[in-house]
């Protein structure tokens, strides 16, 4: 359909071309005449003017001669340019038509350079795309931060590799790549810096993002890290925690709650990951059928979920986050959300953890859950 519109389009525009050059034009008059003829209507005008009042007597009898005197001059065929302002000529001959050959190629120049010019930049298979789609599509401020984050990740690795006995860069490598979510990247940067320096932080950041590139699980290199930790720093909370979450993924709920409820009774007060710790052991224990002892059971109804500076202080146990432990703790919360859908202040709860994590697009789905439930009723 659209080519049989565009063979249309040609056809009318070749015609439009070749029916005016096969036309024959007739002769034009000399410029004499039309000179004369001008000339006579300005008479007729001074003559309307006078009787209008416009013009007196004198007035019209002076323009009356002046235009006269123009009217003879274009009558002698014999005068200069300064006697007779109006140039004299001969009439224009009539013209036959253009050669039918040389229009037809002329207009057939036109069409097949317009058809040409389409091929190269047209597309005629390429479907609208709506304003809102080109408009998504454009590059976010988020997607900007987070490619000048990766040039800067990128750099320092280059950097290191030139120096490559920088353990304290080699620690901020680990960790600029593990908020990039580059687990296995990560990884191998604690290594470097397990090789250059004995700081518990190189261990533990090594073994957690052993975990993190398994989903989750505590790998059996992941336990020898944490174990190699607690060997050197038996008070380090994330190892210990980690090595407690093997051992209930393992099915020993038993020594997971024991090794835990000695962390709880260890810990500061006020430590941002206690609350984290005790989600683990509440889910642990009803899994396994154990009760836990009264002083560490949950009191009162359970809560929605983490706030955004319960999660913020969460990333604060170690220099590289706490993100498998933070994702566990809001993915429970989206499950519990999703079985009681209609509890407002839940998502936004859980729109505030995902702002936190930089996940945008489910923060914002969220968001338009509970603006959904905060709507009257109609």
């Amino acid at each position: 359909m659209l080519w049989l519109g565009l063979v249309v389009l040609t056809i009318g525009a070749m015609a439009a071309i070749v029916v005016p050059l096969l036309r024959s034009r007739a002769a034009m008059p000399p410029r004499e005449a039309f000179d004369r003829a001008v000339y006579r209507d300005q008479l007729a005008e001074i003559a309307r003017d006078v009787e209008r009042g416009v013009l007196d007597g004198t007035q019209a009898d002076a323009a009356r001669l002046e235009v006269e005197r123009r009217v003879l001059a274009t009558a002698q065929p014999d005068a200069t340019p300064s006697s007779a302002p109006s140039s004299v000529g001969p009439a224009l001959p009539a013209s036959g038509p253009v050669d039918g050959i040389t229009a037809v190629a002329l207009a057939s120049a036109v069409a097949a350079g317009a058809v040409a010019l389409y091929l190269a930049l047209g597309s005629p298979n390429l479907r609208d795309e709506p304003l809102a789609s080109r408009q998504n599509g454009a590059p976010s401020a988020e997607a900007h931060a987070a490619a000048d984050i990766a040039a800067s990740v990128d750099a320092l690795a280059a950097r290191l590799k030139e120096k490559p006995g920088d353990a304290k860069g080699w620690l901020l490598l680990a960790r600029s790549q593990a908020s990039l979510q580059r687990w296995q990247d990560s990884a191998a940067s604690y290594q470097h810096a397990m090789a250059l320096t004995d700081a518990p932080e190189a261990g533990a950041g090594y073994g957690e993002m052993l975990v993190m590139a398994a989903d989750g699980m505590v790998t059996p290199a992941a336990r020898d890290a944490f174990a190699a930790v607690v060997t050197h720093d038996p008070g380090n909370a994330a190892a210990r925690f980690y090595l407690a979450l093997g051992d209930a993924q393992e099915g020993k709920a038993g020594e997971a709650l024991a090794a835990w409820t000695k962390l709880v009774d260890e810990a500061p007060p006020g430590a941002p990951w206690l609350p984290l710790v005790r989600q683990h052991m509440e889910e642990t224990a009803r899994q396994a059928g154990i009760a836990l002892p009264p002083d560490h059971a949950a009191a009162g109804p359970k809560p929605a979920g983490p706030s955004a500076a319960d999660i913020e202080a969460a990333q604060a146990m170690t220099p590289e986050a706490r993100q498998a432990m933070i994702h566990a703790m809001v993915d429970r919360l989206a499950a519990q959300l999703e079985a009681n859908p209609n509890d407002e202040e839940g998502w936004r709860r859980l729109a505030r953890a995902y702002t936190v994590l930089g996940d945008t697009d489910k923060a914002q789905a969220a968001a338009e859950r509970a603006a959904a439930l905060a709507k009257p009723p109609k």
